[in-house]
């Protein structure tokens, strides 16, 4: 039962998340995690020019065989001559959000078992049928969050984030310089490498839900 009286919690936003039909889960880097169970992922391609974070899968699934391939200089993937276009996993960036849809549709043509990562990239629309994962920590003032539309779920049942005690950089900044919570900032992103993939937080989602 909800306690009644002594004092009043943050309101509840009546406004619509922007990517409220995904999967909502705690981080971007465990949306990858997420998709490799439920896919049964055993062999996926990452590009050279990408965060360590994203090997984070690697940590819960130690046999799932991690290659690598380079970009071109307008960020397009060189796909290597050993890509197996009928079992391989293909983890396509888009980096700063400057791949464009026309280009991301042709290479799903080739390369069936693709994976979009539109971390920078919040705002574009999901293409139907890709796997697709967004990431809200670089778009908004929250710590953990991050959407994912898949047409597969695992089946074990996910605990919820519970995220209120690591916002204190998050209001922090509101009121003082960034600099002052950098640290906390950053241990609050190197949190996520030790945690198991969840929902996203009660709070964090209320707090999508009240942005414009």
């Amino acid at each position: 039962m909800k306690e009644i009286g002594g004092y009043f919690e943050l309101e509840n936003f009546s406004q619509h998340e922007y990517h409220e039909s995904a999967i909502k889960l705690n981080c971007g880097r465990h949306c990858l995690t997420y998709l490799v169970e439920a896919y049964d992922i055993k062999k996926i391609y990452i590009p050279f020019f990408s965060c360590n974070s994203v090997q984070c899968f690697n940590r819960y699934f130690p046999n799932v065989e991690i290659c690598f391939y380079k970009i071109n200089e307008d960020f397009t993937p060189i796909v290597p001559k050993n890509f197996s276009f009928s079992n391989d996993w293909f983890y396509l960036v888009n980096f700063y959000g400057q791949i464009s849809e026309e280009f991301i549709l042709k290479f799903h043509e080739k390369v069936p078992n693709l994976i979009l990562d539109n971390a920078q990239d919040f705002f574009a629309k999901r293409i139907l049928n890709i796997l697709t994962i967004y990431t809200c920590r670089k778009y908004f003032g929250v710590s953990d969050g991050a959407y994912l539309y898949c047409d597969k779920k695992i089946e074990k049942q996910l605990q919820q984030d519970i995220s209120y005690k690591r916002m204190n950089f998050v209001l922090g900044r509101y009121e003082l310089p960034a600099s002052d919570f950098y640290i906390e900032a950053s241990q609050n992103n190197d949190f996520f490498d030790n945690e198991p993939v969840k929902r996203m937080s009660k709070l964090t989602q209320n707090l999508l839900r009240g942005i414009d």
